[in-house]
């Protein structure tokens, strides 16, 4: 079994049969899930395994904590006090499709109390995990608790067990704390029942769906989100003042360009040539980028541009390249040219240099 069909067949079974499961394999899972990720390699789980003679007394002490109707403060809440409706409503309809298969009406509260109540009966199952953890510990630790307890799930498939994880526990912590004697700086976090499937029970039966694509999260690639990271560009490369670009109207300044910069005159001695040996004319461009707008059309620039236009031999652009490289610029150049812009024409370095005659 490969990890993508023991993802697809975990699920949380509520009724085992009475077959105990090899104490031995119950350790090689726990000891084998601890190789899940953990950040800065804390490892914040505590593990106890409950079964045999251990496994009938505990259940025997939550029996009578629900015949006396006996509560306790829950270490946690289970659930968030004030939950998205989108959120309230899959778990409301995982619970009537369940109840609905045990023949259990929505009316009838004193049915779904006593079924709820096995919970705290493991559904019958022989074997048990407990989590604990350090009560210092916070959010980044508690996932990684998560992740340790997925590993447990998809091991068990693998072996042809069951498993069930459990939070309705943290109703009850000061009496699994005190059975498993845990130390005062640690808390229950779950239980896990583990066991083998009785397929037989109908609610081993349910099977929860999962949201729709699309739901919970979202492709960095599509269009919108596109258009949306070019806007937010826009935005950082705008001059101070300028307003923030809308939907409605386009940005001040293209994606990707930065403001164009003063080209400095051309030094003496230098005007109208440039580094290279003369060579044939060769095509001279680059690859188009999304992100950038086209470049103005120039005859003999040795910058990328997207029209293709032929090069000046005097451009100097190696045999053999469509573009010089990045670090090389024309000689008399002393200002920062533009991310494209990488080296001036000679021919317009000559027109400049003429018209600043007196």
């Amino acid at each position: 079994m490969d990890v993508a069909d023991a993802i697809r067949a975990r699920r949380s079974v509520r009724g085992y049969l009475d077959g105990a499961v090899d104490p031995a394999v119950l350790k090689r899972l726990a000891l084998l899930s601890s190789r899940a990720a953990t950040g800065g390699n804390i490892q914040p789980w505590h593990i106890d395994i409950v079964h045999g003679e251990s496994m009938a007394r505990l259940k025997g002490i939550m029996a009578g904590k629900i015949e006396r109707r006996e509560t306790e403060t829950p270490g946690y809440d289970i659930y968030p006090k004030e939950m998205d409706d989108r959120y309230r409503q899959r778990t409301f309809a995982i619970g009537e499709e369940m109840y609905g298969r045990l023949g259990i009406p929505r009316e009838d509260r004193k049915a779904r109390a006593l079924w709820f109540a096995r919970n705290f009966q493991f559904f019958g199952a022989p074997a048990a995990y407990f989590v604990t953890v350090d009560r210092r510990m916070g959010p980044p630790q508690w996932a990684d608790l998560g992740m340790y307890l997925q590993n447990l799930m998809l091991l068990a498939v693998e072996e042809g067990l069951a498993t069930c994880p459990q939070e309705c526990w943290a109703v009850y912590p000061q009496t699994v704390e005190a059975f498993l004697e845990v130390p005062a700086e640690r808390m229950l976090f779950c239980g896990v029942a583990i066991g083998y499937e009785d397929t037989d029970d109908p609610a081993n039966l349910t099977r929860s769906a999962r949201a729709p694509t699309g739901s919970g999260w979202r492709d960095r690639r599509c269009p919108r989100n596109r258009s949306r990271r070019r806007r937010r560009a826009s935005a950082r490369l705008a001059p101070p003042g300028t307003p923030p670009p809308s939907a409605d109207r386009p940005p001040s300044i293209p994606v990707g360009r930065s403001p164009a910069l003063p080209r400095p005159p051309a030094a003496s001695g230098s005007a109208g040539t440039c580094p290279g040996p003369p060579i044939a004319a060769v095509p001279c461009g680059g690859r188009p980028s999304r992100n950038r707008p086209p470049a103005r059309r120039r005859t003999g620039s040795c910058a990328r541009t997207t029209a293709r236009a032929p090069c000046d031999p005097r451009a100097g652009c190696p045999a053999g390249r469509t573009s010089p490289p990045r670090s090389r610029r024309c000689a008399g150049d002393s200002g920062r040219p533009s991310p494209w812009d990488r080296c001036h024409s000679p021919a317009s370095r000559f027109r400049a240099a003429r018209s600043s005659r007196p």
